[in-house]
């Protein structure tokens, strides 16, 4: 008898990131400026071009409705697939502080970001903001089944809240080493409330301070360091370094790339 041992790699879970700088995508009934607001940009860049972007002029937008999204959750479970959220805080969050300016580190409402990249302005980390989370995670749990919800606290420039008095005063009332520590403790707060609702916070790699609960998941991109670092931290750790697989860095050098995003990364790597 001849046995042939087929490998097979099967994805079956689908993140879902559904809010950034450039655009809020899901319906939250408690805040619908998110989406009347918050969904839809002017124009957008195209390309790579950080020093001297490239812009269409042409508004782009839109938003996922809530039975929408409960149709991608039953699509998705139908097939064996779960589908896991992020709304992504405390930085990356430039459409909702457009959308609701008093959630602004700098006090200004500035515009849903029409380039790629990082936005200056984060989430005051006030106790109104984690309230204002809070609800839009109530709203999130209701649509999405899946145990893991993604709280983001990526790339969170810190600069906002150290030229801000109050929120300087603020993390020294709360005994904090520095005021960049209101990071780790804003996503530690989400993460438990998630807990105290029976479900579990993933966060990216910058997300792992010794404010997050162990039973939240850490998401590894920025290679393959902070993987190993949480999971010797006791947290469950997710693969997923940028230099191996991010499928949306360009394919060659060809002049003709569609959208020459990143560096190189071949299907051979």
């Amino acid at each position: 008898n001849i046995y042939q041992v087929v490998k097979c790699s099967v994805i079956n879970l689908f993140h879902f990131h559904l809010t950034d700088d450039q655009g809020w995508r899901m319906q939250i009934d408690r805040y619908p400026n998110l989406t009347q607001d918050g969904a839809w940009r002017h124009r957008s860049q195209l390309g790579n071009g950080w020093i001297e972007p490239t812009l269409d002029d042409r508004p782009h937008g839109g938003f996922y409705t809530k039975d929408d999204l409960r149709e991608i959750v039953a699509h998705a479970r139908s097939r064996g697939i779960t589908v896991m959220p992020e709304i992504d805080v405390p930085g990356h969050v430039q459409a909702a502080i457009t959308a609701y300016p008093e959630l602004s580190s700098t006090g200004e409402r500035g515009e849903v970001r029409t380039t790629w990249g990082i936005s200056a302005d984060v989430l005051n980390p006030s106790e109104a903001s984690l309230e204002f989370f809070r609800n839009v995670l109530d709203e999130v749990l209701e649509v999405f089944d899946s145990t893991f919800i993604g709280i983001g606290g990526d790339e969170v420039p810190t600069t906002a809240w150290r030229e801000n008095p109050e929120i300087v005063q603020r993390a020294q009332d709360m005994g904090l080493a520095k005021v960049s520590d209101l990071h780790g403790w804003f996503l530690g707060q989400l993460a438990d409330y998630l807990e105290s609702n029976g479900r579990r916070a993933v966060v990216w790699d910058e997300g792992l301070t010794e404010f997050l609960p162990r039973n939240a998941a850490v998401t590894s991109w920025r290679g393959i360091e902070a993987g190993a670092i949480a999971l010797k931290s006791g947290h469950d750790a997710i693969m997923a370094p940028e230099q191996v697989v991010y499928l949306d860095h360009r394919a060659s050098d060809d002049p003709r790339e569609p959208i020459p995003v990143g560096f190189v990364r071949t299907v051979e790597d």
